[in-house]
């Protein structure tokens, strides 16, 4: 899954890198992320979070992160959506792909998520 990142500042280029891991792990832990990235990887598309999906998942990830150093790596147990970008916010995507794959994509999206239309 790729992540558009937010600017920010890093002491080192493996806080950079271990943030970047930390939002791949998070985002497969979140059904509606991982289900939007297996709708693109069946359409031969890449999917790209960004805006508050993206700027929340890093908040959420560093925090945990701080919080449980490399033991965050080992959770397997669900996360939730409203947990991370918050209850009333809209889910960011940028697809890349041919724009019929990308109309599926929504299409289906907005067939399993339809209360976010």
């Amino acid at each position: 899954m790729r992540l558009l990142f937010l600017l920010c500042v890093f002491q080192s280029p493996d806080e950079a890198a271990q943030l970047e891991q930390g939002m791949r792990h998070a985002a497969s832990r979140i059904s509606e992320l991982e289900s939007a990235h297996r709708l693109a990887q069946a359409e031969g598309a890449e999917l790209f979070f960004y805006g508050g999906t993206a700027r929340n998942l890093a908040f959420f990830v560093r925090e945990q992160l701080r919080l449980k150093g490399q033991a965050f790596f080992a959770e397997t147990s669900p996360l939730y959506l409203e947990e991370v970008v918050g209850p009333y916010s809209d889910m960011d995507l940028i697809v890349r792909g041919t724009p019929e794959a990308a109309s599926r994509i929504q299409a289906s999206l907005q067939r399993q998520f339809p209360e976010g239309e």
